[in-house]
C-alpha cells in the first residue's frame, strides 16, 4: 500500500510539474507574440499605404503608355507635357516608400533609433524651410513630403489626364486618386497626431 500510495504522489506530482511547464510554455509564447506586435506593428499600416500608392501610380503609368501606344507615338508624343511630369512623381512615390520601408524598419522597436540616409535627408530639407521645426518626427516628415511632393501633384495630374482624354474616368485613373486621397488624409492626421499619444 506504501508502495502503491508513494507512485500515486509521484504520479500526481509528474502531472502538476507538466501542467506548470504548459502554462509557463503558453505564457512565454503570449509574451513573445505581445513584443512582436509592440515591435512590428505600429508603423505597419504607412508602409502597406504607402506601397499600395505607389503600385497603383505605376499601375496608371502602366494603362496610359498602353492607351497612348495603341493610338500611335504621335498622341503620346503630344501628351508628354503631362506624362512627364507623372512619371517623376512616381519615381518621387518610389523613393518615398524606400525611405517609409528603411524607418519603419530602423525604428520597430525602437523610436529614437537614428535611420541613417532618412534622417540626413530630412536635415538637409528642413535646413532650406526655416519655417519647420527642426526636430520634426522622421515619420512626419516622411508624411509631410509625401503629402506635397507625391499625392496632391499625382491627384491633380491624374484629374488633367483624365479630363483630357475624355470619355470619363478610367479604372485606373480612379484608382491612383482613390489610393493618393485616401494617403494624403492618412498622412494628414498622422502630422496632427501628438507625439505623446503616439508613443501611448
Amino acid at each position: 500500500m506504501s508502495f502503491q500510495a508513494r507512485t500515486y504522489d509521484d504520479e500526481a506530482n509528474v502531472t502538476s510539474y507538466t501542467a506548470q511547464d504548459t502554462t509557463n510554455t503558453i505564457q512565454t509564447n503570449r509574451g513573445s507574440l505581445l513584443d512582436f506586435r509592440r515591435k512590428w506593428v505600429p508603423g505597419a499600416n504607412s508602409v502597406f499605404n504607402s506601397a499600395a500608392d505607389v503600385a497603383s501610380d505605376w499601375y496608371y503609368i502602366y494603362t496610359l503608355y498602353d492607351a497612348y501606344s495603341d493610338q500611335g507615338s504621335a498622341v503620346l508624343q503630344e501628351n508628354l507635357d503631362l506624362l512627364a511630369p507623372l512619371l517623376a512623381v512616381s519615381i518621387v512615390s518610389t523613393l518615398m516608400f524606400i525611405m517609409t520601408f528603411m524607418t519603419y524598419c530602423a525604428k520597430a522597436g525602437n523610436p529614437n533609433a537614428n535611420v541613417c540616409c532618412v534622417d540626413a535627408f530630412k536635415k538637409a530639407v528642413l535646413k532650406c524651410f526655416c519655417c519647420c521645426d527642426p526636430e520634426l518626427d522622421t515619420k512626419k516628415f516622411i508624411s509631410l513630403v509625401e503629402d506635397v511632393f507625391e499625392d496632391v501633384p499625382t491627384i491633380v495630374l491624374t484629374a488633367m489626364i483624365e479630363i483630357r482624354r475624355g470619355g470619363g474616368a478610367s479604372p485606373g485613373g480612379i484608382i491612383s486618386i482613390a489610393t493618393s486621397s485616401f494617403n494624403l488624409v492618412y498622412n494628414f492626421f498622422n502630422i496632427l497626431l501628438p507625439k505623446d499619444a503616439k508613443e501611448e
